[in-house]
């Protein structure tokens, strides 16, 4: 479809469940969205939000929006890419046909990673919600991290510090970002059994 400028598959977790992969964008109020499990259709619908894991963009778009915001580091520009898909008046289509196993990994507690998603978040409101916006949940994230002596995410925070590539494995890592696909345009062109090898 010409106006489809991403595609979304579906995921389903490594027992065959649908994983919860879809989410709204975020704004002010719910900066964290939680994430659904994907509709259950059986044909193409657009979607706002999918796992960025999975989410298959066009070039040509990447590049009309001169690439991405640089304030991003790992987090958030997965939504700012949703949001101007959104804003071109363009698709985002969740694809049912095409499966992929999602394989959750272990939680990241760590303090740059952490910062990361706030500055993310805090460059993401600011840009679409007014600068008070982004300034007041940067602010809020830092005292609250002071309040709960959590000195070194507050010193990250102050700092600007952002993964983007240049950190190593251990904090630049996807966090529950691992899936594999199948489309059954390549297996012998029927459906995928869930739990199927």
């Amino acid at each position: 479809q010409p106006e489809a400028t991403a595609v979304a598959p579906f995921l389903r977790d490594e027992t065959g469940a649908p994983a919860p992969s879809m989410r709204v964008l975020p704004k002010p109020g719910n900066v964290w969205p939680e994430p659904v499990a994907p509709p259950a259709v059986s044909e193409q619908v657009a979607v706002e939000f999918p796992n960025s894991a999975a989410l298959l963009v066009r070039k040509g778009f990447i590049q009309g929006m001169n690439y991405i915001d640089q304030r991003y580091g790992h987090a958030f520009a997965d939504a700012e890419i949703c949001y101007q898909i959104r804003r071109a008046g363009k698709k985002i289509l969740f694809v049912p046909s095409a499966v992929g196993v999602w394989r959750s990994t272990e939680s990241l507690s760590h303090d740059a990673y952490e910062a990361d998603r706030v500055a993310g978040a805090a460059t993401f409101l600011g840009k679409h919600f007014g600068f008070f916006a982004g300034f007041s949940f940067r602010l809020g994230a830092i005292l609250r991290s002071f309040l709960s002596l959590r000195i070194g995410l507050a010193t990250s925070m102050l700092s600007g510090q952002k993964i983007d590539g240049t950190q190593g494995n251990d904090c630049g890592r996807n966090r529950g970002q691992s899936a594999a696909f199948r489309s059954p345009a390549f297996v012998e062109n029927r459906p995928v059994v869930p739990g199927e090898k």
